[in-house]
């Protein structure tokens, strides 16, 4: 009986799934930490959803207070630009979802000694999950977090100085966004 009843279960759930849609999200943490670093900064992301899946297209830039540029550094500054896959629970695009991807980070800063500048990369994996709340129409406020592993650019020489990345990182931000049903 379960073996016949699932098919129809799925069914049900693609027809009330919210169909097609594209969408611009806003993410605060990457203004946040620039503005405090004294600098403009920012990350948004556009994203196609079809039911319950979305592809995520994500861009930032962010400029670190001196404590996040690592020992012997300062004024460090990243450019990110991933790719993202959610499985959201919701019927139309809200709800809790995860995700994970692969992301870019290209990196500089300079060194304490003699000031020069240097840049370096990380690939990354990227896993996270949060809550989209849909707060009026399509618009909506998103709580989440997320954890990256770096899988290269852990310890590089920049500016002629030793400079270690942390393997593993995490983050929490909120961010604001609206769609367009298709």
């Amino acid at each position: 009986m379960a073996i016949v009843a699932a098919p129809r279960a799925a069914r049900a759930d693609e027809e009330t799934a919210g169909g097609d849609a594209v969408g611009l999200t806003i993410d605060l943490l990457p203004t946040v930490m620039s503005a405090f670093a004294g600098e403009l900064g920012g990350g948004a992301q556009i994203w196609y959803g079809h039911r319950h899946l979305k592809a995520r297209l994500v861009g930032a830039h962010i400029a670190f207070v001196d404590a996040f540029a690592g020992d012997g550094f300062h004024d460090k500054r990243t450019d990110v630009g991933a790719l993202i896959v959610d499985y959201v629970t919701g019927d139309h695009f809200d709800g809790w979802w995860v995700g994970a991807g692969a992301e870019y980070w290209a990196n500089s800063a300079a060194s304490d000694a003699g000031g020069a500048r240097g840049d370096w990369s990380n690939v990354v994996a990227t896993a996270g999950g949060g809550y989209i709340w849909r707060v009026w129409g399509n618009f909506f406020v998103e709580p989440w977090g997320a954890g990256h592993v770096l899988l290269t650019g852990v310890d590089e020489t920049v500016a002629g100085a030793r400079h270690e990345d942390q393997r593993i990182t995490g983050e929490v931000s909120l961010k604001l966004g609206a769609f367009v049903d298709l």
